[in-house]
């Protein structure tokens, strides 16, 4: 009965010195309280993360004003009862990665603004989240992270807002999308991601078909205003231009993406670019063959559609002259071979036709 009183007592302690705790101005005092307030929790989380600490505040580069932005914001994270880990841990780590990230003294102050009016709420979830969200892009760029899907910035140009809740506003840079050991990327794009929504809000971009092995300065699409809800490892956009070598102008059509696993160049899914246009002619598609019908390309394959009533053609030519045309529904066409499920054949005779 002691022993039993005895551990609810130590565990009552450890309570009201986590939730009670008042870190100290000064690097060293500071750095003792925050030693004094993790230990206690798990000195096997603490050891490493501590040690890191001590180098970076201590040694560091930090200025007096971003001393005292810590200050603040670390009172306020544990006067708001968030978690030592991986709250408070994760608070440390982002202003460790912060300088090593080449970010500016404005940049940190910002930072802390938009952070500081979070905390100020009382969604612990949104705190936890935000918190999370600037460590991870302060260490490597990324913007979102789950357990099945990462989203990255090739480059650190961003900056920070609050405008009832936050957001990050990012320059030109590749956004990369990560999942099943595969990516995709979307060239020369730029955004704002919104940590609260896990959303992205983008203004174009160059997506290519180089996982399906096609070459990046010839087959690509050009967007302009697209969405992404970053939780998932894909989009769809509208409106967008299509090149390739097919066409002497772009196309216009939908865009469809999205990062599977890798099988290999010749199942590749997406990139998928399904043209508005339901009546195309591609000359010489094959030599002496002619397309005529609705244009999709999936990965490495055309998907040449058409209609009950307007089916998808394929014209073949002997010495220039019209002989044969095949008519189905639905063809499938890449750079080896061309078929059909089902498809009708006719043959032309002088004036006449066999079919």
């Amino acid at each position: 009965m002691k022993l039993r009183i005895s551990i609810i007592l130590v565990f009552a302690f450890v309570f009201h010195n986590v939730n009670s705790q008042t870190f100290s101005s000064g690097p060293e005092k500071f750095y003792k309280d925050v030693s004094s307030y993790l230990n206690p929790i798990s000195k096997e989380k603490s050891k490493d993360l501590l040690k890191e600490f001590e180098i970076s505040w201590l040694e560091g580069k930090f200025t007096d004003k971003q001393r005292n932005e810590v200050y603040f914001t670390a009172n306020k994270i544990v006067s708001k009862k968030l978690k030592p880990f991986p709250d408070f841990s994760n608070y440390l780590d982002a202003i460790m990665y912060f300088q090593e990230s080449g970010k500016t003294e404005d940049n940190f102050k910002k930072w802390h603004e938009t952070l500081n009016k979070v905390l100020e709420g009382r969604n612990k979830k949104k705190m936890q989240s935000y918190i999370k969200t600037s460590k991870n892009l302060f260490h490597n760029n990324t913007i979102f992270s789950s357990s099945s899907t990462v989203w990255k910035a090739s480059n650190n140009n961003y900056h920070f807002v609050y405008d009832k809740d936050p957001y990050i506003v990012f320059d030109e840079m590749n956004l990369v999308c990560y999942s099943k050991k595969d990516s995709s990327v979307l060239y020369k794009t730029k955004g704002t991601f919104y940590p609260v929504t896990s959303k992205w809000i983008g203004v174009g971009g160059k997506l290519t078909w180089e996982r399906a092995e096609l070459s990046k300065d010839t087959v690509y699409a050009i967007l302009k205003d697209y969405e992404i809800g970053m939780k998932s490892a894909g989009y769809t956009v509208d409106s967008v231009e299509f090149y390739s070598n097919y066409f002497d102008q772009p196309l216009k059509g939908k865009l469809y993406e999205k990062v599977l696993a890798n099988r290999g160049a010749s199942k590749v899914g997406y990139p998928k670019f399904e043209s508005y246009s339901k009546r195309l002619l591609i000359k010489d598609i094959f030599p002496s063959i002619d397309y005529d019908g609705g244009f999709t390309l999936i990965g490495q394959n055309i998907q040449g559609s058409g209609t009950i009533d307007n089916l998808s053609k394929l014209i073949f030519y002997r010495d220039g002259i019209k002989f044969c045309k095949s008519q189905a529904l639905n063809f499938v066409i890449n750079s080896s071979e061309i078929s059909a499920r089902k498809a009708s054949v006719s043959f032309y005779i002088e004036n006449d036709s066999i079919n």
